[in-house]
Parts: structure tokens; sequence; C-alpha cells
């Protein structure tokens, strides 16, 4: 009885041992493979022919409060009062962020009580004059609306439209339509 135990103890710590010896050479052979792009935190090694398409980063993110307040830990409450998302803050309200690598990992910490879209600029870029006629749409557009140029050279001249009512005119005929109300306005 004891000498079968010891035989199984012995069989099953070779197994575990040779799969255990299987992982770690599974694990060198994929550190000495060469072609990879280094990426901060991690090594992709692409497949033959396959190119990564350009992307350039938003420098901006919308960051709106998804989950309650109530309940979370303190560290994520933390993050979220310094983001100037707090419990005082509704949560469709939204909040700009910058891109910058200290707040992708707060944002990284708090992902699951936050909805991030990236701010893309399809008219461009807004300059120092655009800054009061923009619109930041729902899905993360920030659009640029055209003023009216102030150096056109031909102005419309205003003609008061003869049917417009005044305020005495505007009087008089709803009185009329009180005391008649069956009447048409039209009839004299």
């Amino acid at each position: 009885m004891l000498i079968t135990r010891l035989i199984n103890n012995v069989t099953i710590n070779l197994t575990r041992n040779r799969s255990y010896w299987k992982a770690y050479e599974k694990q060198q052979e994929l550190a000495n493979w060469e072609g990879g792009i280094k990426y901060p935190g991690f090594t992709y090694y692409p497949r033959p022919g396959e190119v990564d398409p350009p992307y350039e980063p938003t420098k901006l993110f919308m960051v709106q409060r998804i989950k309650r307040w109530k309940g979370m830990e303190y560290w994520c409450k933390k993050i979220l009062f310094d983001f100037k998302i707090d419990d005082e803050f509704k949560r469709s309200k939204v909040v700009i962020i910058k891109n910058t690598p200290n707040n992708n990992s707060k944002l990284w910490k708090v992902k699951h009580l936050v909805k991030i879209t990236p701010i893309t600029f399809p008219d461009g870029v807004p300059e120092e004059g655009d800054v009061f006629s923009t619109y930041l749409d729902h899905n993360g557009e920030l659009k640029i609306k055209k003023s009216i140029n102030p150096e056109v050279k031909e102005l419309i001249e205003y003609k008061p439209n003869p049917v417009q009512l005044n305020k005495n005119d505007l009087k008089r005929q709803s009185r009329q339509i009180w005391e008649n109300p069956w009447k048409s306005l039209f009839d004299n």
C-alpha cells in the first residue's frame, strides 16, 4: 500500500515536472523569435506580409461617468475626484481629459466606471477665433460652425412687410375675435 502511494506520487511529480518543463521550453522559443516590434509593455510579432495601418492617436478624450458613485472602491473614487467626475457631478455630463501616459494609466484603472470617447477634429483643429463657434458632438467629433464673414460689402436692405401687424392692430383684432368667435378675421 505504501509502495503504491510512493510510486503514484513519483509518477505524478514526473508528469507535472515534464509539463512545467514543456511550458518553459515554449516560453524560451517565443523569446528567441526575431522580427518582433517592441511596444511599451509587450513585443508584437506580426504575420508575414502583415503591415499595421498608420494611426495617429487623439490628443483629447471625452470621459463620462456611467456607473453610480455609491459602492465604488476608495481608489476609484479618488481617481474620479481628481478628474472632477465625483458624486456631485451628473452622469450625463462629460469631462475633457488630455491624452497623456499618466492620465491613461488612471483611466485604465477606472475604465469599468466611465465611457471614454476619443475626440476627433473632422473640420481641423480650431484656431483662436473659432473657439467660441465649436460644437462637441455625442460621438466625439469637434465640429466648427462657420460664422458669417463680416466683410460683406453688399447689405440687404430691410423692407417692412405691409401685411405685418403692429401692436395696436393685434390688440384690435384679438378683441374682435374675443367678441365674435365664429366670425372670420377677413370678413369686414
